[in-house]
C-alpha cells in the first residue's frame, strides 16, 4: 500500500472516544467506503490492512467489537468466520428484551428467521403481514376497477 493512499486515508476519519469514525463516502448498509486501486472498499478492512499488512480475502470476516460500523480503529477489530460473526450479532440483540416497538420479547412472542439467525415480535409480524395483505387487496381491487373500465369502453 503507497503512503499518498493512507495519506488519505488518515484525512477520512476523525476521534471520537475510542473509536476512529469514518466522515467520509459510506455504502447503503452504514460502512464506510474508501477508493483504493481503482475500487470502492470497505474503508475498516481497508485500515485493518494498513495497521496490520494483511491482506484479507472476501470470506474474512471483520467484528467490530465496538459495534460501529463507521468505527475504522483497527483495534477494535477481529478477525471471524461468517458463524462466529453471526452469532456475535445475535448474541448483542439477546440483551434487548423489547421489540422496537415496546412488545416484550417472550417465548410466546418470538418468530425465528429459517436459520435461526435473527428474531422478530410476532405481534410486529402479525401487523406487518396484515399491511401488506391490504395493501394487495387494494391494488387487485384497483386492477380490477381498471379493467372492468376498460372492458366497458371496448363494447
Amino acid at each position: 500500500m503507497d503512503e499518498k493512499a493512507k495519506q488519505r486515508f488518515r484525512t477520512g476519519y476523525v476521534l471520537r472516544d475510542d473509536c476512529w469514525v469514518w466522515i467520509r463516502g459510506c455504502f447503503s448498509d452504514g460502512y464506510g467506503a474508501f477508493g483504493l486501486d481503482g475500487k470502492t472498499r470497505r474503508a475498516h478492512r481497508v485500515a485493518y490492512e494498513f495497521s496490520y499488512g494483511v491482506i484479507l480475502s472476501s470470506d474474512q470476516l471483520l467484528h467490530h467489537k465496538c459495534g460501529n460500523k463507521l468505527c475504522v480503529n483497527p483495534r477494535h477489530m477481529e478477525m471471524t468466520n461468517q458463524i462466529d460473526h453471526v452469532d456475535s450479532a445475535i448474541f448483542g440483540n439477546k440483551q434487548k428484551t423489547h421489540c422496537p416497538h415496546g412488545h416484550e420479547y417472550t417465548s410466546g412472542n418470538i418468530c425465528w428467521n429459517r436459520r435461526g439467525t435473527s428474531r422478530e415480535c410476532r405481534v410486529c409480524k402479525y401487523q406487518r403481514m396484515r399491511r401488506q395483505y391490504q395493501r394487495r387487496k387494494q391494488q387487485v381491487q384497483q386492477r380490477l376497477k381498471e379493467l372492468a373500465l376498460k372492458y366497458q369502453s371496448h363494447q
